[in-house]
């Protein structure tokens, strides 16, 4: 059984993250918060910057996301991480180019978005950045025209969703092992976005047809099934964008 508990805020707010001490994290107004057990923290931003939003949180209340410099910046948008009250900005993969938070583990590796320079125009790719590495983009897949990542877990697997000169998004998988691998779609559909995975190298997300309609999938990556999860009752559409470590 679940209990609702209401987070009183002023203005307009979305929550986006919990980890599991319970603290919830996702952005107000311009600002940012770390809600626990009826205490607000706010993330804020530098005054004349734009805004800041808080996608995920760890278990030890580190928080990532996207800082939105005033818009006349040369990187507009970059990636953060949010310790103690401070804000480390974490640059980008190129110089003077965005960068994205999406997510972040046990460890304080963030994964998320990085734009590169091809060809003469910049272009998304899926990145990972660490204190040590700093930010680096991950993953090739032949012919790949956009990457972004959007979870990793505490053994740096990063999943999120690609497309190529060929196909449009399909969702990866990655690691250090064995580099970024199309995890595929559903039957019958041909689109796939991977949106979160867990320490059991599970991942769900939603896979997509054409025209439209789209479920929500359980892939694990123990043996290469992607599974639909189906719809809830009268429903027609379905998607998954976390997963937590119960079997």
């Amino acid at each position: 059984e679940y209990q609702i508990t209401i987070i009183e805020l002023t203005g307009s707010a979305t929550a986006y993250a919990l980890n599991d001490k319970g603290q919830v994290t996702g952005y107000v107004g311009d600002d940012s918060f770390v809600w626990e057990d009826g205490v607000m923290t706010i993330i804020e931003k530098v005054p004349g910057d734009e805004r800041i939003i808080a996608r995920s949180i760890n278990n030890s209340g580190q928080v990532t996301g996207e800082y939105r410099h005033y818009n006349t910046a040369a990187r507009y948008i970059e990636a953060f991480l949010w310790e103690d009250g401070v804000i480390n900005l974490l640059g980008s993969v190129v110089d003077d180019l965005s960068s994205d938070g999406y997510g972040i583990n046990n460890s304080g590796v963030v994964a998320g978005t990085g734009h590169i320079w091809v060809s003469g125009h910049s272009e998304y790719r899926a990145m990972r950045w660490d204190s040590i590495n700093g930010m680096v983009t991950i993953g090739t897949i032949e012919n790949t025209t956009y990457s972004t990542a959007r979870s990793i877990n505490d053994s740096n697997e990063v999943v999120g969703y690609f497309s190529t000169s060929s196909h449009g998004r399909h969702a990866f998988i990655y690691d250090d092992v064995n580099d970024m691998r199309d995890i595929g779609v559903l039957p019958g559909q041909v689109r796939s976005y991977g949106y979160a995975i867990n320490n059991h190298s599970q991942v769900v997300g939603y896979s997509a047809g054409s025209p439209g309609g789209y479920h929500a999938f359980l892939y694990d990556d123990s043996n290469g099934l992607m599974t639909d999860l189906g719809t809830l009752d009268g429903a027609v559409d379905s998607a998954a964008y976390d997963i937590s470590d119960n079997e």
